[in-house]
């Protein structure tokens, strides 16, 4: 039971990466499953050691694929693209929102946050500033947008992970998330048109 402690104090407090946290949780099981419990053994402990492999392979084989989406679009200019057509139609803050909503739920399906948010963030974060949209407000739409992409079938990339860690078939687990995505997509729509949902909080804080 002391596992989880270790994790959610070490990341919370910052005392280590979350990486070193691991490691840290995966060594005290290690030791407790050994010496007290007395319940791993070397059998158990391959059996183990063969799951992780396969589990982070299957990851690391999305990770992959993001990878190579990401460059395409890096080599593309897709996000140069985008904030050219934006321009040249003259988009309102309202379209800009609703647009960048679908781009990065889309994007949130079949790449990985971090790159979507490397590449596209810096390209439409000054043009939602420049169009009086708070930066508060904009960054927490994509972010949004990007966790509800990871469980949106068909594509989900959290999906196949939890597949594979769970056991449960694509197709049903598909099903049992889309109540899920249905109540995230509204409270996206809530925070989109009343930015004081997001934005409230932050300017409490720090005066603005």
């Amino acid at each position: 039971l002391l596992a989880p402690v270790i994790i959610f104090v070490g990341v919370f407090t910052g005392m280590a990466t979350v990486t070193e946290i691991a490691i840290l949780a995966t060594a005290y099981v290690l030791f407790v499953g050994i010496f007290v419990y007395k319940k791993i053994t070397w059998k158990n402990c391959f059996q183990a050691f063969k799951n992780t492999a396969m589990l982070s392979a299957s990851i690391m084989a999305l990770f992959a694929v993001a990878g190579i989406f990401s460059y395409m679009i890096a080599v593309e200019q897709l996000g140069t693209q985008i904030v050219q057509l934006i321009d040249k139609y003259h988009v309102t803050p309202l379209m800009f929102l609703l647009l960048s909503n679908l781009l990065f739920l889309v994007l949130g399906m079949i790449m990985d946050a971090t790159p979507a948010m490397l590449i596209f963030g810096p390209l439409l974060i000054p043009i939602a500033t420049n169009m009086g949209i708070d930066p508060i407000h904009f960054g927490t739409l994509m972010i949004c947008n990007l966790m509800i992409g990871l469980i949106t079938p068909p594509v989900g990339a959290l999906l196949f992970l939890l597949t594979k860690i769970s056991g449960v078939s694509f197709e049903r687990l598909s099903k049992a998330s889309l109540p899920f995505v249905f109540v995230l997509l509204i409270v996206q729509a809530l925070i989109t048109l009343f930015p004081g949902l997001v934005t409230y909080l932050p300017n409490l804080v720090f005066g603005a």
